[in-house]
């Protein structure tokens, strides 16, 4: 199973075709999850001060865009994370 960008641009779910319900602008970009353990894995990886990565590995963490792993994006991210998990 893949997920992408449906034709508008937007995160769907591929199953039914409907838009991801946890998704928010963030950072001039569309920030989404697909349930409350994507949410919380997230918040985790982008909270972090030091995030350890085995070696040689292609972990979830690893796909993730560049400005989701920014520092300087963190505060903005994490706070975004925050209000959709408060759905």
């Amino acid at each position: 199973m893949h997920w992408w960008a449906s034709p508008g641009t937007e995160p769907f779910d591929p199953l039914f075709g409907l838009p991801l319900w946890f998704q928010a602008r963030c950072s001039g970009a569309t920030l989404w999850a697909h349930n409350r353990y994507h949410l919380g894995y997230l918040r985790e990886y982008v909270a972090a001060d030091l995030r350890h990565r085995p070696p040689n590995t292609r972990s979830m963490a690893a796909r993730l865009p560049k400005w989701i792993k920014a520092a300087s994006n963190r505060e903005e991210i994490v706070a975004c994370l925050d209000r959709m998990a408060a759905l």
